[in-house]
């Protein structure tokens, strides 16, 4: 009988495996005296407009007084962070375009913060996942 449980907990463990791995977070954290967030998940949708300022929008918003408890402050907006592409064009034109990949094969992002810009997190790194 405890053999029978056992098999049972550990697929019910296997079966929710899935979705504990595809599961959103986003942390602050300090690492060499640097402050970060990071988000991992996938993206809702994607923008730019004129003035080339990009803004990528969660799916799962981040709490916006994780950031405060690293010490970024005027954090105002949590469910999307952003990037000046006027900045540096070459990396806007990357981190969008592996953005769009993300958004397009509906696939998992990490994406990492070290700076607030108009009430948003600024990134400054991503990762797409398989």
């Amino acid at each position: 009988m405890n053999s029978v449980l056992k098999l049972l907990m550990g697929m019910l463990v296997f079966a929710a495996w899935p979705s504990i791995v595809k599961a959103q977070t986003s942390s602050c954290a300090v690492s060499y005296n640097i402050p970060y967030c990071q988000y991992i998940g996938k993206l809702k949708h994607v923008y730019i407009n004129e003035g080339r300022v990009m803004l990528f929008y969660l799916e799962q918003p981040m709490d916006i007084a994780l950031p405060a408890s690293v010490g970024y402050t005027g954090v105002s907006n949590g469910s999307a962070v952003t990037y000046n592409a006027n900045v540096d064009p070459v990396f806007a034109e990357y981190f969008y375009s592996t953005a769009l990949t993300a958004l397009a094969g509906d696939k998992t992002i990490s994406i990492q913060m070290r700076q607030t810009v108009g009430g948003y997190m600024k990134v400054d790194r991503i990762w797409l996942h398989k």
